[in-house]
């Protein structure tokens, strides 16, 4: 009785520190999402980046569907959206125009690199016991440690064409 008693304690335990690190691991996440966007929009004001720009505007509101929609991200979604649009033609020439448009602009690429850094922080750290306990150890062994952050790093760049987590349904026909 003693010992299942202690394991429900330990059990209560890292649920409520589940709770709560999770609650600020999601706020942390917004904050940057916000701090993100806000800079995007100064480059607008600042006149570095034009706000009729069609990839300004993708951005914009890429960025506000994330704050908005961000406990749907997840590393589990992350994968099955991956598998879900990994055939989708369509997504595939809407993603290399945005990755031209990209390379092009050095300011937009900033703002995107640093957008999959935040969402890969917050995937990390919503899953960290699981991440760091299972899935990292294991990937490295299947996969070998650069395969395996390829993995992950081709999962995060999706977000931002994915249409559930991304403004490209406004976007896709132009």
């Amino acid at each position: 009785m003693v010992i299942l008693g202690s394991i429900l304690s330990i059990l209560l335990v890292l649920s409520l520190w589940r709770r709560y690190h999770h609650s600020l691991a999601a706020l942390k996440f917004k904050y940057k999402l916000y701090a993100l966007r806000d800079r995007l929009r100064m480059l607008s004001v600042d006149g570095v980046v034009n706000c009729d720009d069609w990839v300004f505007d993708f951005m914009d509101r890429s960025l506000s569907k994330s704050i908005s929609d961000s406990y749907h991200i997840t590393l589990v979604r992350l994968i099955l959206l991956n598998f879900a649009h990994s055939e989708d033609l369509e997504l595939g020439r809407f993603n290399e125009k945005l990755e031209r448009t990209f390379a092009s602009n050095p300011e937009f690429e900033k703002i995107r690199t640093e957008y999959l850094l935040a969402v890969k922080e917050y995937v990390i750290d919503q899953h960290y016991v699981s991440v760091n306990i299972i899935l990292k150890p294991g990937a490295r062994v299947i996969f070998g440690a650069s395969t395996a952050a390829f993995k992950l790093n081709s999962w995060l760049k999706g977000i931002l064409v994915y249409p559930e987590t991304s403004a490209y349904n406004s976007y896709a026909l132009r």
